[in-house]
């Protein structure tokens, strides 16, 4: 959580919260018709963001107390939905809708990319075509996204609100994963496995960056290996997980 009081983590399916030392694990919600995925707190650690998937009725972006309770919907339509993150303020929801197939139905999978819904429900807005892992800028008034834009490279990318002014922020040859502190001053990456921390200015001019990047301060963080990135509320400390562990 964002205080650090609280753990949340997803398994076979499910979201369950703990206290920060793992003790005391329980269900955030009680319902069994939907698998639960992508849990992600608000920065006021009050709610908290997540997408559903069931084989017949597709998924869906609910929002649920952090207390627990039952999620509500906050996108119109099923679909695919992937990644969802609160905006600074609390008052939008961004999240990326992917296409079916293969193992998973196909119904519902025309304009896939990244969209912006109202936290309280509403139209969504795409605001992108393409990307993953978006979130939204300190200020709140841009979207961040990640694009590959080859095999071995990794760029960070922005619009506004409105899908326009295009940014591309950040690119590292080796870089598999970016990740913006919430007060904007820093950016976290993996690179070979392993957590780097960076600083990080919200500018139009694109700086590569690396382990060995000589031209700004890198600072390599985890000991062995560092994915899935989340930093604390005031950007004064980074998360990982490292297998199964925190």
């Amino acid at each position: 959580s964002p205080d650090g009081a609280t753990t949340l983590f997803q398994t076979l399916g499910k979201i369950w919260v703990a206290d920060a030392d793992g003790g005391n694990p329980r269900r955030l919600t009680e319902q069994d018709d939907h698998s639960e995925l992508f849990p992600s707190f608000s920065e006021d650690g009050e709610r908290i963001v997540y997408t559903t998937w069931n084989d017949r009725d597709l998924g869906s972006v609910r929002v649920v107390s952090a207390k627990g309770g039952a999620g509500r919907v906050l996108t119109p339509n099923p679909g695919h939905y992937v990644e969802p993150r609160f905006s600074p303020d609390g008052e939008r929801v961004v999240y990326r809708k992917i296409t079916g197939g293969y193992l998973l139905s196909g119904a519902w999978s025309l304009a896939p990319g990244i969209y912006i819904v109202p936290a309280k429900g509403g139209e969504p807005k795409r605001v992108s075509k393409s990307g993953f892992n978006p979130q939204f800028s300190a200020s709140g008034e841009r979207v961040l996204y990640s694009s590959s834009v080859e095999e071995t490279q990794l760029v960070l990318r922005s619009v506004s609100l409105e899908g326009h002014d295009e940014r591309t922020h950040l690119q590292g040859a080796k870089v598999t994963e970016f990740n913006v502190s919430p007060d904007g001053r820093w950016v976290a990456f993996t690179e070979q496995y392993n957590a780097f921390v960076a600083p990080f200015t919200l500018t139009g001019r694109t700086v590569e960056i690396g382990s060995e990047t000589k031209s700004i301060p890198v600072r390599q963080v985890s000991n062995r290996a560092g994915e899935f990135l989340h930093w604390a509320a005031d950007g004064s400390a980074l998360h990982w997980s490292h297998g199964p562990t925190l």
